[in-house]
């Protein structure tokens, strides 16, 4: 729709008007171009009847004039030059008897007028040829075709005419230009939200944004604004509930593992064990909902660049989760291409990011599995694979699972369904690139991991 284009509106609110005044401007043209010309004719013809007059007035013995005379008056071959001499009461004398001959004006002044004869246009003047002989009764007609004359009024209406047009052209053309250039700032304004991660909420630069479209621009920093503050508050309330909770959980935890101590009902001991696995799973929800908090924070402000060893990191992170796989007698390996692969990174967020690809590994195995951890280096980038012989993650649900509480339907282990999204906001804040693929095993999970090496 036009309406949904400035450019468009700019070029319907001028055309309009432009082609308003241009065919207001062409009739203009049209009539001072026909009255201009119809006067040079008229002027011209005049001048050739004078000299017809004067021709006959001199002819002694014949009033016949040869036709190259005629000739000599026409510039155009396609035109015609006639006349007639007939007397006051319509009495032919020479000439064109056909051509008309009026009688009916003032005889003071000679009578110009448009005629059509033999079906061609004509410019005739009539006036008394025989002033000096004092004969008042014979008058002489001259006719000249207009062909010449409508040429002439053609070409210069074309001059009138052809510049307005290419002006008004010309016009259309800067004005498109120059709006695409004055929209640039626009462009270049809603390409840098687009290019942005749905938590910069960093204020848009004014400085180049042209003063019409400032407003915009601080409405939308506005609107940054509030959103970064509800976040916060969003933020400090779960930070806040979750540190509260830390200390009641905990409490419950000593209070269950001393009941423990004391009874020797086997059911009240079966219950007060399914009741630590409730406790310690949500103790677990706490932990990766402030780890969640974390690495969003870390995404959206950023942090401090330091160049960290990802060897050292990642093998001290697997060597902590070796008890619990052999516990679940499971085969949890690393492998390190080379003992020095450095990153720029936050050494915590990287030590949350293993620890969450581990226990994903871990909670959704079977027994016996095997688990291995991978870290090599190409030409810019380190790169991290942690892969297992898992149930695997289907190709529909590889995208959703990055988002926060999803769960793959009728998944049998327990887990809280914010593990890999906050192993996607770590790799996001630095600037990686994370993807899932399909073990080689018969079943399992692929994940790679890449960052950028320090060079």
């Amino acid at each position: 729709m036009l309406n949904n284009s400035i450019k468009k509106q700019l070029l319907t609110w001028l055309i309009f008007p432009l082609i308003s005044l241009f065919v207001i401007f062409t009739l203009i043209a049209n009539y001072i171009t026909n009255s201009l010309t119809i006067a040079l004719f008229d002027r011209q013809l005049l001048n050739i009847a004078s000299l017809i007059a004067l021709r006959i007035n001199n002819t002694k013995t014949s009033i016949e004039i040869p036709e190259e005379y005629f000739n000599s008056f026409l510039k155009n071959p396609n035109d015609e030059l006639l006349f007639k001499l007939y007397s006051t009461d319509g009495g032919f004398i020479a000439g064109d008897n056909e051509l008309p001959g009026y009688i009916d004006f003032d005889y003071k002044n000679p009578f110009i007028k448009s005629i059509i004869y033999k079906h061609k246009k004509f410019r005739m003047v009539v006036f008394f040829p025989f002033p000096k002989r004092k004969i008042q009764n014979i008058l002489l007609a001259v006719a000249l075709s207009t062909s010449e004359s409508n040429y002439i009024a053609h070409r210069l209406f074309l001059l009138f005419v052809v510049p307005q047009l290419l002006l008004i052209i010309c016009s259309l053309i800067v004005v498109w230009l120059a709006s695409i250039k004055s929209l640039e700032s626009l462009h270049a304004t809603s390409a840098a939200i687009a290019k942005r991660s749905s938590t910069n909420l960093t204020p848009l630069s004014q400085e180049m944004v042209p003063q019409e479209i400032k407003p915009l621009v601080k409405a939308i920093n506005d609107l940054f604004n509030r959103i970064e503050n509800d976040n916060e508050s969003r933020e400090r309330f779960i930070a806040n509930a979750a540190h509260h909770l830390r200390t009641p959980l905990a409490l419950i935890k000593t209070y269950n593992d001393l009941a423990k101590s004391y009874t020797q009902d086997d059911k009240v001991g079966d219950a007060l064990a399914n009741s630590q696995d409730g406790i310690d799973k949500m103790a677990h929800m706490i932990k990766q909902l402030l780890s969640l908090l974390t690495s969003e924070a870390l995404n959206q402000k950023g942090f401090v660049k330091t160049s960290v060893n990802l060897n050292d990191l990642v093998e001290k992170t697997v060597s902590k989760f070796v008890p619990v796989a052999i516990s679940k007698n499971m085969d949890l390996g690393y492998e390190a291409k080379s003992q020095s692969l450095y990153i720029f990174a936050e050494p915590n967020s990287i030590v949350t990011m293993v620890e969450n690809l581990l226990h994903n590994s871990l909670t959704y195995c079977n027994e016996g599995a095997k688990i291995t951890a991978i870290l090599y280096e190409t030409n810019e980038e380190i790169v991290l694979v942690v892969e297992d012989d898992g149930p695997g993650i289907p190709k529909e649900h590889q995208e959703l699972v990055f988002e926060r509480f999803y769960r793959i339907p009728k998944s049998s282990a327990d887990g809280t369904g914010l593990g890999l999204s906050i192993v996607s906001e770590i790799v996001k804040a630095h600037k990686g690139k994370i993807v899932l693929e399909s073990s080689q095993n018969p079943s399992g999970l692929k994940i790679i991991i890449k960052f950028k090496k320090v060079t």
